[in-house]
């Protein structure tokens, strides 16, 4: 995870000083963020941010529908933003320091259990066509290169090929939401090859991925962050589950 930038912070400790010192209800917590007073510095979806970055570095510890603030929680709150946004930043970069190597190994397993997953169905898809020649070529091209915009590779019956970004979690669907980073260079690839290009979503569970859904740029887009304050290179996508595509872009 990359250290989050002093806007992330800052939303992080605007939920410090909006918890209680007991605990609170998520779902209430949530409901408190549309009417915090952040003089428009901070819409819901940062603060929801904010209070994920907390429980990353573990301020705050959140189960079964209670949010519990951590003792540490509140002496932060408590200091100049300044400090505080600073002794965030430190935290950050010690849970980062000590967990990088694991997390980067445990995203790649999962990444490429769902890459796979796609490939192998696509190969399906192309062979029960009678197109076995073309379910050969379907390739995982995220193992050349990374700067591609997109992990899979794969013809189509008389049309041009299918460029698939895979992204898979192991989260639950509770919040109905599908939640995933997109770069800024996969966005660009949708926007120049949009009959091609699209976003397939796979959830990881026990082992078994199963394919959610797909999506094209155009419906990314409006929950994709502007360029007012700034070109985005990375951005916290939540796509509504309800607005995937059932199975993979189609082959023919």
């Amino acid at each position: 995870m990359s250290m989050p930038s002093d806007y992330q912070l800052t939303a992080a400790l605007r939920v410090a000083r909006l918890l209680d010192e007991a605990c609170n209800a998520a779902s209430d917590l949530r409901s408190s963020y549309r009417s915090a007073v952040t003089q428009g510095e901070h819409a819901d979806a940062a603060l929801v941010d904010g209070e994920e970055l907390l429980a990353v570095v573990g301020l705050v510890v959140t189960a079964d529908d209670l949010a519990r603030p951590q003792t540490a929680l509140h002496t932060l709150a408590r200091l100049d933003d300044a400090t505080a946004i600073e002794l965030l930043r430190s935290l950050f970069r010690q849970r980062s320091n000590s967990e990088d190597i694991l997390d980067e190994d445990l995203r790649a397993r999962i990444g490429l259990a769902g890459e796979l997953a796609v490939v192998d169905a696509c190969r399906d898809q192309l062979s029960d066509l009678g197109h076995p020649e073309l379910a050969a070529a379907v390739q995982q091209v995220s193992l050349v290169s990374a700067a591609m915009g997109y992990d899979v590779f794969a013809p189509r019956v008389g049309a041009s090929a299918r460029k698939m970004e895979v992204k898979t979690t192991t989260a639950d669907s509770g919040s109905g939401l599908f939640r995933f980073f997109l770069s800024r260079n996969e966005y660009e690839q949708g926007r120049r090859n949009p009959t091609d290009w699209s976003l397939v979503a796979c959830r990881l569970n026990d082992d078994q991925v199963t394919i959610l859904g797909w999506a094209p740029v155009r419906s990314l887009t409006p929950y994709l962050p502007d360029d007012a304050s700034g070109r985005w290179t990375e951005a916290v996508v939540r796509f509504p589950q309800s607005g995937l595509i059932a199975g993979l872009p189609s082959p023919t």
